[in-house]
């Protein structure tokens, strides 16, 4: 129960963020889904990280239009992977240096997405 009401809050954060951030044209600057997923995981767990990372996308997409139609197929896996490697790498205690954490994920994401 505890996981489901943290991503919940999760996805409720990130899809305010979105709106928040796109309404002031930052979006593209900051990308709040990426963001988000990756606190998800870093904070509550591989698994709501991972949950997270792959409904923002379609949530924002649907409730907002962003990001459009044939990115948000392309950012689900990218956002579900961000999410899911830093909850792996807290649940480990992988490098506990937060900024190394989200390079390495960042890394791993990118290597991953270009198999």
């Amino acid at each position: 129960m505890k996981k489901l009401t943290y991503t919940a809050m999760w996805l409720a954060v990130g899809v305010a963020l979105a709106y928040l951030l796109h309404l002031v044209n930052l979006g593209r600057m900051f990308l709040p889904l990426h963001l988000v997923a990756m606190l998800a995981g870093a904070v509550s767990g591989a698994f709501v990280g991972g949950i997270v990372g792959g409904l923002l996308p379609v949530l924002s997409f649907l409730t907002m239009g962003m990001p459009p139609f044939p990115m948000f197929l392309f950012m689900i896996p990218e956002v579900f992977v961000y999410g899911f490697i830093l909850g792996v790498m807290e649940k480990k205690n992988i490098s506990s240096d937060s900024p190394l954490r989200f390079f390495l994920a960042d890394w791993f994401t990118r290597y991953l997405i270009t198999l």
